[in-house]
């Protein structure tokens, strides 16, 4: 911390943790009351979930709440997590480049739970392996947390930075789900949401995607929690359609983008072909003007020669006479 706010230059430096880690508050105080060279404070923060998004962080630590479309930085915060504190430490003391980070891989699913420091690039099936593998129950694997993970199809692919849990799912966890059915309007969702949206809002807007609506409703300051989806008692799946909604704007973004840059480069290969034109005109033009001109000087000239020998002769003549 102390190499951060050297490098940002920072007044006050706070060090965020969850009131229910008893031992890890203890030690960190302990650490801080050692260290003399820069003033770090610890404040302890509910452990209510999710109490370490970013924004949701800074309000409860500063008062201060960053703007939906706005960045920590525009109100003077800069905020980093552990992973990213550990990695810069690495960097900066050991000569240490980013090759590795803290995975937890944990679930019924798995036979030996446990906390490994994981090389980047590991296929996910060998860290698997050093758990003492899957238990009989397994069923399938989510990257990430139960709120806010994905589901793997397949433990080939590889740990990469973003990477800090491995979650494995028994058969349990799919009995245990209740059938999806349709929403009864019950509005249980909108008092949960961090960032006070109106999840059944953009349920209904998600359904027959209605892009203009979904923006209107701030879609994408959703930061995908899972809270809505947890206290939903018809058991929708709307951070997974909040997801698809998200996606699919993005892509009709990106396919307005590609459509404006062909429209783009058809209006100016249609102004290349009528520039050539007008020059093809223009040299026409220009080709028959110095014709015009030659043909002008050429009459001219035989005026002359015309001229000239009518004054010879007009010139001999009188000299007859």
């Amino acid at each position: 911390m102390g190499i951060l706010a050297h490098a940002l230059q920072v007044d006050e430096c706070v060090i965020a943790i969850e009131d229910n880690k008893t031992e890890a508050i203890k030690i960190l105080q302990e650490a801080l009351d050692s260290h003399e060279k820069i003033d770090i404070k610890l404040k302890l923060i509910s452990s209510r979930y999710p109490a370490g998004g970013e924004k949701q962080l800074i309000k409860s630590i500063t008062g201060i709440e960053v703007a939906a479309d706005g960045l920590p930085v525009d109100v003077g915060v800069v905020c980093y997590n552990v992973g990213t504190a550990v990695a810069v430490k690495k960097a900066i003391i050991d000569d240490e480049p980013l090759l590795s980070r803290i995975v937890t891989i944990t679930g019924p699913g798995i036979n030996q739970p446990c906390n490994l420091e994981v090389l980047l690039g590991t296929p996910i099936n060998e860290v698997i392996a050093q758990c003492g593998g899957y238990t009989d129950q397994f069923e399938y694997l989510i990257m990430g947390g139960p709120m806010m993970g994905f589901r793997l199809h397949d433990d080939h692919v590889p740990v990469i930075k973003t990477t800090n849990c491995l979650l494995a799912v028994d058969s349990n966890f799919n009995k245990s789900k209740v059938e999806e059915s349709p929403c009864i309007r019950c509005d249980e969702c909108a008092p949960v949401c961090p960032v006070n949206l109106q999840p059944q809002q953009l349920h209904w807007h998600s359904k027959e995607f209605n892009s203009e609506r979904l923006l209107d409703y701030h879609l994408f300051d959703c930061i995908e929690c899972g809270c809505c989806s947890y206290v939903c008692p018809s058991h929708i799946s709307l951070v997974d359609e909040y997801r698809q909604s998200k996606n699919r704007i993005w892509d009709k973004r990106r396919n307005q983008l590609e459509a404006e840059k062909n429209k783009q480069r058809y209006l100016d290969k249609q102004k290349r072909i009528e520039q050539q034109k007008q020059d093809k005109s223009n040299k026409r033009l220009n080709i028959d003007d110095d014709k015009v001109n030659d043909e002008l000087a050429l009459k001219k000239k035989q005026d002359d020669i015309a001229a000239a020998v009518n004054r010879v002769r007009a010139k001999r003549n009188n000299k007859n006479n």
